[in-house]
This record gives structure tokens, C-alpha cells and sequence, in this order.
């Protein structure tokens, strides 16, 4: 997904709420939301998550990677979150 540069900081700054996956109320943009939104849907279409025995371990490096590669403008506490996210769905 191609991110525009003049959203990127607040996609940063969203992420770093705590209940930023779980929130319905407008307390976040709606346009940086259905970012953050594919962004996560994109980390968890991973092959890695479907690696059988280990899928855990190896769709969270897989994110981390993924995230770093793609996203490079991500920081490191949004790379986090987003890979927390998913552990937390793939439970």
C-alpha cells in the first residue's frame, strides 16, 4: 500500500495508543485507521503464520521483517504494536 508522506507521522502516533485495534469511537481519523487497518490485514496474509507447528514464532519474526522492509518509515514502537496486534488475533 502506497502511504502518503503527510500521513505517516500520525499512522506513527496512532499506533501508539493502547486501544487503537480495539477503539469504534472517533477519537482516531478514519482515513489513518483504514491505513493502519490494511497494514495489519497485509502482516497477517504472511505465509509464516501457516508454518505449522512454530507458526507463532515464525509469523512474528516474519511481521517484524515484513514491516521493516515495506514500512521502513514505521518506528519501532509501531512495528510493535502492530506485531502484538497480530499475536494477539492469531492466539
Amino acid at each position: 500500500m502506497n502511504i502518503p508522506e503527510s500521513d505517516r507521522a500520525q499512522i506513527n502516533q496512532t499506533l501508539l495508543e493502547p486501544d487503537v485495534f480495539r477503539s469504534t469511537n472517533d477519537r482516531f481519523p478514519p482515513e489513518i485507521l483504514k491505513q493502519i487497518e490494511t497494514i495489519f490485514d497485509e502482516a497477517l496474509r504472511l505465509p509464516e503464520w501457516d508454518s505449522g507447528e512454530n507458526y507463532m514464532n515464525n509469523g512474528m519474526a516474519a511481521v517484524m521483517v515484513y514491516l521493516k522492509e515495506t514500512y521502513p518509515w514505521l518506528s519501532e514502537k509501531a512495528r510493535y504494536m502492530i506485531q502484538h496486534e497480530c499475536m494477539m488475533y492469531m492466539k
